[in-house]
């Protein structure tokens, strides 16, 4: 008895989505949805502890950021498993797609990386902290718009502006424990919302990984 080949599978799934017009759906879906519950998740408390209105210890912030990436990477792991069988991995709007958002992911984590590094043996200004939000919410923008464009899915324009628009706001609110509760309402608009979509459009999975 012969194997099903996913390979092919996905082939003839794309070959039947050019014939009808339509673009192949997107798959990055998880990983946004993940990404902005729990930067969303970080961002509240951040602003509680810098409000006070948890008291916390300075230290904290640091302690709950790395438990929080630790989850995050903890995810990033078990998704390609969940993906596995998803058809249309080959379509060129998927493999955009998942390289547009690691080159934003690598350079908000360089930034962060960057910024902890100085801020912790050059005595760099903390309000470099605030400034990773801008860095990312500008990345998520131009992503949406560049996706947007190869996927042919105008609805993304609307999270693209949502993010400049934080970009822009964060000079405003560098330095005040209000900057983390604005990032929250921007993380939710261009990150939770179009993730939920996403994955609601998201194609079954290939039937021999039923």
């Amino acid at each position: 008895m012969m194997t099903p080949d996913p390979t092919r599978d996905d082939i003839s799934f794309l070959k039947r989505v050019s014939e009808e017009g339509r673009y192949a759906p997107l798959l990055g879906g998880r990983y946004l949805l993940m990404w902005g519950g729990v930067i969303a998740v970080g961002y509240i408390f951040q602003y509680l502890i810098l409000a006070r209105h948890l008291a916390w210890p300075g230290w904290s912030l640091g302690m709950m950021w790395l438990v929080l990436m630790g989850i995050a990477f903890g995810f990033m792991r078990a998704f390609p498993r969940s993906l596995a069988h998803k058809p249309g991995q080959s379509a060129i709007s998927n493999q955009v797609e998942r390289w547009v958002w690691t080159g934003v992911g690598m350079a908000i984590g360089c930034f962060a990386l960057g910024t902890f590094i100085a801020a912790g043996f050059t005595g760099a200004p903390v309000i470099l902290f605030d400034m990773i939000g801008a860095v990312a919410f500008g990345g998520y923008g131009a992503a949406f718009l560049v996706v947007s464009k190869i996927a042919g899915q105008p609805w993304m324009r609307r999270p693209a502006i949502a993010a400049f628009i934080g970009t822009a706001a964060t000079p405003f609110l560098a330095g005040t424990p209000e900057v983390y509760l604005m990032g929250t309402v921007v993380i939710i608009f261009c990150a939770i919302i179009p993730g939920i979509v996403m994955l609601r459009a998201e194609p079954a999975a290939l039937p021999e990984a039923a």
